[in-house]
C-alpha cells in the first residue's frame, strides 16, 4: 500500500536490512491534520530530524523510502521510525481516548504490514534485547538507554504497550467482521448534481456497529473498512454521461468531509 508522500528534508544514506520498528510520540496534539504538519517540518526543517512514517488519527504520512537511513533514534541504521501524534504530556488514560485509539488501530496495521516486509517478528524487544541486535518493536526510550545517545523517553512511561503489541498481532482487533447494507425502493436521481443514496436497510450487522437510520451509512466507533457497492441506474438514455464516488464524512463534524475517487461511466442501453 502506497501513502501520501511529502519528503524529509533531511536524512542519512542507504540501508539494505532493517531490524528494529522504533515507536516515537511527536509532542505535537492527537487531531486529524496533524501528521501532515509534522512531515512538513520534517520537510523544511535545518534539524536534523526525520522518520519514515507520521500518524495520526486520520492519516498516514511517509517521508522517507524504507531503504533511506532516518535520523530519528540514533544509531539509525537498520531501523524504521513511526511517529505517533500525541503531546507527551498528561494522564495515560489519553491513549484510550478515540483519536489516540483511532491512531494505534492505524499504526498497528503499518507496524505489522512492514514487519512482514522485512521478516521482523512482531515482538516488543527490551533494552538487551536491542544490545544483542535481536530483530523487533520498541520505543525510542529503549534505544536511548541501550546506546545512550539521545535522552528522549518517547513515547513515554503511559504507552499502552501491551493494547499496542496486541493490536499489532490482531489480537485486540474487535472490529465488525461484515456488514452489508441496502436500500429499501427505488430512489430519483437529479440530474447535473451529486444524489447521497440512502442506505436504509441492513442486511448483515453482527457487530451492531451500523446506526439503521436512512441517510448516510453510519458506523458506530473506530472502523477498518474496504467498500464495494453494487449500484443499478434506470432510465438513462444511452451516451449519458455520470460519475460516482463514496465520501467519508464525520457525522460529529460536519466539515470533516473526505470525497473518495470519482469513476465515471457512460451509459448504453437498459440498465447502467
Amino acid at each position: 500500500m502506497s501513502y501520501p508522500y511529502i519528503q524529509a528534508r533531511n536524512h542519512g544514506g542507504t540501508q539494505t536490512t532493517v531490524r528494529r520498528l522504533v515507536i516515537h510520540g511527536t509532542v505535537t496534539p492527537c487531531d486529524r491534520g496533524w501528521a501532515r504538519r509534522v512531515a512538513n517540518d520534517f520537510h523544511t526543517t535545518t534539524r536534523d530530524a526525520s522518520a519514515h512514517y507520521v500518524i495520526d488519527p486520520g492519516e498516514i504520512i511517509q517521508c522517507l523510502t524504507e531503504r533511506t537511513i532516518g535520523y530519528h533514534a540514533p544509531p539509525n541504521t537498520g531501523s524504521l521510525g513511526f511517529e505517533l501524534c500525541d503531546p507527551q504530556r498528561g494522564p495515560s488514560a489519553r491513549w484510550r481516548d478515540a483519536d489516540h485509539e483511532a491512531m494505534l488501530r492505524r499504526a498497528a496495521g503499518l507496524v505489522r504490514a512492514r514487519a512482514k516486509a522485512w521478516g521482523i517478528p512482531l515482538v516488543k524487544l527490551s533494552v538487551a534485547d536491542l544490545r544483542a541486535g535481536r530483530k523487533g518493536i520498541c520505543g525510542h526510550s529503549d534505544v536511548s538507554v541501550a546506546w545512550r545517545l539521545t535522552d528522549h523517553v518517547d513515547p513515554g512511561t503511559g504507552f499502552p504497550w501491551t493494547h499496542f503489541m496486541n493490536l499489532v498481532k490482531g489480537e485486540d482487533d474487535d472490529m465488525p467482521d461484515y456488514v452489508s447494507v441496502g436500500v429499501n425502493g427505488t430512489q430519483r436521481v437529479a440530474p447535473n448534481t451529486w444524489t447521497h443514496v440512502n442506505w436504509d436497510r441492513e442486511f448483515a450487522d453482527a457487530g451492531h456497529q451500523h446506526a439503521d437510520e436512512g441517510g448516510w451509512s453510519v458506523l458506530n466507533g473506530p472502523a477498518r473498512f474496504s467498500l464495494t457497492v453494487g449500484l443499478t441506474i434506470r432510465g438513462l438514455p444511452p451516451g449519458t454521461e455520470g460519475q460516482v464516488r463514496a465520501v467519508e464524512a464525520d457525522r460529529d463534524d460536519a466539515g470533516d468531509v473526505q470525497a473518495g475517487r470519482v469513476a465515471e461511466f457512460v451509459a448504453s442501453s437498459g440498465d447502467t
